[in-house]
């Protein structure tokens, strides 16, 4: 048997405070899918970017992970900063992590979702200039893949919804049926 040692060469700059590595790394961002019942129409939140990339573009919430917290500390960070939600029950739902997602830079992204239901505050903060609850069956052009997330996201729910209901024990039948059906006409 043979054993293979990969060196892998980095240097800590003291005056910059950053890691310096011989090849590229990616970024790991999160962002967060969260549906919303209200008034029987099921809607989704929305940031409007306050900076580059995709200044004034509709964006899910999310951003990059802090060296010392979870991908899953991280979606709740960021969803409070972001749009002063918290407390919610946060799934994982895929990673994504097509090549080009990001004009910047290599990223890949853990997406988290929840579903809630009533009306909820939400407030923009960091760097979301404005924040913003929509009918599924009216979402803009996003910025990023978004799309695409909030299309995988949708096909997830309809499936969580069809197969473990019992997850969903504080939405009435009624409620799961009203979900469904717009999650369905939206596909």
């Amino acid at each position: 048997m043979m054993v293979c040692f990969i060196k892998i060469s980095y240097h800590y700059n003291m005056e910059s405070k950053k890691y310096c590595y011989d090849y590229p790394r990616p970024a790991l961002t999160t962002d967060i899918v969260v549906f919303n019942l209200f008034n029987n129409t099921l809607r989704l939140l929305f940031i409007k970017r306050a900076d580059d990339p995709f200044k004034g573009k509709w964006a899910l919430p999310g951003g990059f992970v802090d060296m010392d917290e979870t991908t899953k500390e991280a979606a709740i960070r960021e969803l409070k900063e972001e749009t002063s939600l918290e407390n919610l029950e946060l799934n994982q739902l895929h990673t994504f992590s097509k090549v080009d997602r990001d004009p910047r830079h290599r990223t890949v992204s853990v997406v988290y979702f929840a579903l809630t239901k009533g009306e909820l505050e939400i407030i923009a903060g960091d760097d979301a200039k404005e924040t913003q609850w929509l009918p599924i069956n009216k979402i803009p052009s996003l910025a990023f893949d978004h799309s695409s997330i909030v299309e995988h996201a949708i096909k997830q729910l309809v499936e969580e919804i069809t197969y473990k209901p019992l997850a969903f024990e504080r939405f009435t039948v009624n409620e799961l049926l009203i979900i469904e059906n717009q999650l369905l006409l939206n596909l």
